[in-house]
């Protein structure tokens, strides 16, 4: 990691009293909340991100890492799945930054670092899958080496059905 992150970078947990500043950073970006499920942050959101791993997929390949700044506010965080969807892969479910830090080269430093700690651990490929509207995500993506592979559809917890653009960054 580099030397900036590590300072400010840690995994976050339910055991060590996260979930209240990891809420509250989603209140502070309702604005995904809203393009991705078409309402407010829900109540559970940040115990969600926490709990919530895929079927037949182990909970300890999980990794949440909160970044934080001088203050110790959590001003963004970056939800990591080891692999997944194959072996050696990781899977990057949810990149999200205080709209204050947007734009800083906060999320160009963490991409960095996760690439990094990825390659450290053997990892043969990055997955990331954007929501198609929202063109900023794509760019920023597309800036950080990954590119197209699909196209696809998901549905949210709320029901909502979005189209992502699934990209992939080989890493080895």
């Amino acid at each position: 990691m580099s030397d900036l992150l590590s300072i400010r970078c840690r995994i976050l947990s339910i055991l060590d009293g996260d979930i209240e500043p990891l809420q509250n950073l989603f209140l502070r970006c309702t604005d995904y909340h809203e393009l991705e499920e078409g309402e407010s942050t829900v109540d559970d959101a940040a115990e969600y991100l926490l709990k919530n791993v895929p079927p037949d997929t182990a909970g300890e390949d999980k990794i949440v890492l909160g970044i934080f700044d001088s203050t110790g506010l959590l001003v963004a965080v970056c939800d990591l799945l080891r692999n997944y969807p194959l072996p050696r892969e990781w899977w990057i479910g949810l990149l999200m930054i205080d709209p204050n830090h947007r734009g800083t080269g906060l999320g160009s430093q963490i991409i960095a670092d996760v690439i990094a700690m990825a390659g450290a651990e053997n990892a043969t490929a990055l997955w990331v899958a954007p929501l198609e509207q929202n063109p900023n995500a794509q760019r920023f993506w597309e800036r950080h080496g990954f590119v197209e592979e699909r196209r696809a559809q998901t549905t949210t917890r709320s029901g909502r059905s979005n189209n992502v653009v699934v990209r992939k960054k080989v890493t080895k």
